[in-house]
């Protein structure tokens, strides 16, 4: 019995969704996102590593590629992963279905602006959220932890005011906010080519692209036998 139209629409769908999803777990992008973090020492607040608390890298997790991407903290593009439609039938048969697929693969706006890469297209008008500042907090207090020291900032008569403290809290976000101004006002000196292996995108999609369409061609074949005997059923009697 031939398939309808929204059945086929349906399998299509499962079909391209299997074959992108294993290839995005092969290849094993996000994972390999976080490896270079660490290897980076990107880890001081523990944020950029751990993705799917912190949603640091859209998508969080190698499995997440062919889902829809939602996020607490961020407004997010609304991206459909699959689209299939079916726009020719000639008697009964399809010859005109197209295939539209959508992967995220980025740092999260918070991070984005540390990457040599992904910045590239930004503009530099840019501050963090309370919890960016959070994040450079956290940093100040992790670079203490092993011995760094930080200047108090000065007051407004620009006296020098001794060094700063780890229980000063007052003073380490005033440091974290004079930090986060001068990234906005001249960028990130320090940036990292982390994500990297975001470039490969294309090419994972070009290898899965040549698997899906073999198993899709094979399922319109499967399609037209049904088509094709009913058809000389009708000529022979």
């Amino acid at each position: 019995m031939a398939l309808s139209r929204k059945q086929i629409q349906n399998r299509v769908r499962l079909i391209v969704v299997a074959e992108y999803s294993k290839a995005f777990r092969k290849a094993k992008i996000v994972e390999r996102v976080i490896e270079r973090a660490k290897q980076q020492n990107r880890v001081a607040a523990g944020n950029l590593i751990n993705p799917e608390q912190s949603e640091s890298i859209i998508p969080s997790r190698d499995d997440l590629f062919l889902t829809k991407v939602k996020s607490a903290k961020f407004k997010l593009k609304t991206r459909v992963p699959v689209s299939v439609r079916i726009y020719k039938v000639y008697r009964e048969m399809i010859v005109d279905l197209r295939v539209k697929i959508q992967v995220p693969g980025s740092l999260s706006p918070q991070y984005v602006q540390i990457s040599s890469i992904s910045s590239r297209n930004l503009t530099r008008n840019w501050f963090p959220s309370e919890s960016g500042i959070d994040s450079i907090k956290n940093w100040i207090k992790q670079k203490m932890s092993r011995g760094v020291t930080f200047d108090i900032p000065k007051s407004s008569n620009n006296k020098d005011r001794g060094k700063l403290s780890p229980n000063d809290e007052v003073n380490i976000s005033r440091l974290a906010f004079g930090i986060a101004n001068k990234i906005n006002e001249r960028g990130i000196k320090t940036k990292t080519d982390l994500d990297k292996p975001f470039d490969e995108i294309s090419s994972v999609m070009n290898k899965a692209k040549v698997i899906t369409e073999k198993r899709v061609k094979l399922l319109m074949v499967e399609q037209s036998i049904p088509l094709m005997q009913n058809a000389l059923f009708g000529v022979f009697t």
